[in-house]
């Protein structure tokens, strides 16, 4: 199936991106307006010089402001990690002009935190998906992709998110000049007899480790928790910490359950903990939950716990952004 946009004047962004700005000059410099729709939560990280409105809800108040500043056939909306849900109304209102970018292999890894998701799954591949928004998650038709391997050098959240973002402004403006430019696209449907959805996560919440998994999962989670998010939890001598910049050591520790958790060795930048099958792991940072420093706390012989409490509580409770962020 092939589609072409109409003569674009404007784009409307919805939601936040770190490249808000960049976006608005590849705009201006292709003759189009530019104008930010964002949420409370969202707000808090956008640059006061750039024109922007917040809404609580998409409801009747922004289907007045769209038709009082914009004409939909001439304007693009991009939803760019939207903390709202797109209903029936408001998409059909907006029509075939609602687009989402989306940083996954969709139909696979649907929903959010997914950098996160990719490396616990251990997903070197890197994609980037344009597609028009459904009222199911991230399940529209597919307009166009970028795809990549990520480099060596991504290996936590923040890594993947800055190789991300460079990829994404050259595709972003890839894009608007295929637009500007009155391209046809081939539009594909998602299949619908496979792919994956992972709800969104939060450290606080989601990042308690688990010691009874084996050592290259729990190295793989204490990852997918670091920055820029919280960072993955545990408790040592009762106390919560958190664990960052951690690597996978064979060699030294022993291959049973009861083992997992104890620190074997300290060394002046990192301590080893041992793991249940025979590897271990090398870490960097520990934090306290007031984010003071712990290393110095911590002695040879002492043994990381997590309650299950905290597991069970992390797995039976799905976690929830709203337009204020994390709700409970």
């Amino acid at each position: 199936m092939k589609f072409k946009f109409g003569k674009i004047e404007n784009i409307v962004i919805l939601g936040y991106s770190p490249l808000i700005s960049d976006f608005i000059n590849i705009n201006k410099d292709l003759g189009i307006k530019s104008f930010l729709i964002t949420s409370a939560d969202q707000k808090k990280k956008i640059n006061q010089d750039i024109d922007f409105k917040v809404f609580d809800k998409l409801d009747k108040n922004f289907k007045n402001f769209i038709s009082k500043k914009f004409t939909i056939k001439k304007t693009l909306f991009i939803s760019l990690s939207a903390r709202w849900i797109f209903k029936k109304d408001i998409i059909n209102f907006l029509k075939k002009h609602l687009i989402n970018f989306h940083s996954s292999r969709l139909p696979f890894f649907k929903g959010g935190a997914t950098f996160s998701w990719q490396i616990l799954a251990e997903d070197r591949i890197h994609n980037q998906c344009i597609h028009f928004i459904t009222e199911n998650v991230d399940a529209g038709e597919i307009i166009e992709n970028n795809t990549s391997i990520f480099p060596n050098w991504c290996k936590i959240p923040r890594d993947y998110e800055n190789y991300d973002l460079d990829r994404l402004k050259i595709f972003y403006k890839s894009f608007i000049k295929k637009i500007n430019n009155q391209t046809t696209f081939e539009i594909t449907k998602q299949a619908k007899n496979y792919g994956s959805y992972y709800p969104r996560i939060f450290a606080p919440k989601d990042g308690w480790i688990d010691w009874n998994e084996k050592g290259r999962n729990i190295y793989n989670f204490i990852n997918s928790m670091d920055d820029p998010y919280d960072g993955a939890r545990s408790t040592i001598k009762k106390t919560i910490v958190k664990l960052k910049k951690v690597e996978i050591h064979k060699g030294n520790s022993i291959s049973h359950s009861f083992a997992a958790g104890i620190v074997l060795k300290k060394y002046s930048e990192w301590i080893e903990i041992n793991c249940s099958d025979g590897y271990s792991l090398l870490v960097k940072e520990i934090f306290d939950n007031n984010n003071k420093n712990y290393f110095k706390k911590i002695k040879i012989g002492d043994r990381f716990v997590t309650p299950l409490t905290k597991l069970i509580e992390a797995k039976s409770l799905r976690t929830k952004f709203g337009i204020n962020g994390y709700s409970k």
